[in-house]
């Protein structure tokens, strides 16, 4: 279920990695290595590297603005 984005704050710079730490420590080989591939795509989606996969693909030819 999706919450919404909570934005924190951090005094220090190095929490953020230090917790990132604790909570895969935490997770199993194969859970890390499911959110590893998922945040990657999600990365690659992010800087236009991949389109999104919803549904059929569609070609959309217009003519340009400024001829």
């Amino acid at each position: 279920m999706n919450k919404g984005r909570v934005i924190t704050i951090f005094k220090d710079l190095n929490d953020p990695y230090i917790q990132s730490m604790i909570d895969g420590a935490k997770e199993s080989p194969e859970e890390r290595s499911i959110k590893f591939f998922q945040q990657w795509r999600e990365m690659d989606y992010f800087f236009g590297n991949i389109q999104p996969t919803d549904g059929e693909r569609k070609i959309t030819i217009r003519k340009a603005e400024w001829i």
